[in-house]
């Protein structure tokens, strides 16, 4: 009986030391995670027209295939970026559609990326999966969503009131894209489409 007592105190004190240890770590990645400075990897090439530049055109690229044989997308290979320590996995995610007006479900490739891009906490990048090219994306954050609207327009982004949509305009010689910062569970979203 004394044994056993002893085996159990053993064993739990080894599992309280191990979820300190996670704890200590889950604190120390997330103390990392609000210093990253991911301005020189959210590059855009024009923000009036939320036209990403490198290297983040290249990550979003990246994200997702069409299989050649099923047609299904897939997520891309591992993407190395500057400031992690190891590469981050894609992921593909099925959710009902992009903003309040949301007509159905749809397959997203999705990359956490945590760090601060124009002083925003950033969460992750999401685009359509499968599609070549980079028609449409969003820049998720763990910030208010007036807070990131009003951030992005002074940093270039013509954006409309928060959970508004800027239109395109397809009779200017080059067409602007449909953008908008819509409020999403707690944070908010960056949404830009051609």
């Amino acid at each position: 009986m004394e044994r056993e007592r002893a085996i159990l105190a053993v064993s739990s004190l080894t599992l309280a030391l191990g979820i300190a240890a996670l704890l200590i770590v889950s604190a120390r990645q997330r103390a990392a995670d609000a210093r990253r400075n991911l301005d020189a990897i959210m590059v855009f090439a024009d923000p009036s027209h939320c036209r990403p530049g490198e290297p983040l055109a290249g990550i979003l690229n990246g994200l997702s295939f069409s299989d050649e044989r099923t047609y299904r997308p897939r997520a891309g290979a591992p993407i190395a970026v500057a400031g992690f320590p190891a590469p981050l996995q894609p992921r593909l995610r099925r959710r009902f559609g992009v903003g309040r007006d949301a007509m159905g479900f749809m397959t997203f490739a999705e990359l956490k990326l945590r760090g601060r891009w124009h002083g925003l906490a950033v969460s992750r990048l999401s685009t359509p999966a499968g599609y070549v090219g980079i028609d449409s994306f969003e820049i998720h954050f763990d910030e208010r969503p007036q807070l990131v609207r009003d951030t992005l327009a002074r940093a270039g982004f013509p954006l409309p009131a928060v959970d508004e949509w800027r239109q395109a305009d397809y009779l200017l010689p080059a067409p602007t894209p449909m953008m908008s910062v819509q409020s999403e569970h707690g944070g908010a979203t960056l949404y830009c489409a051609r």
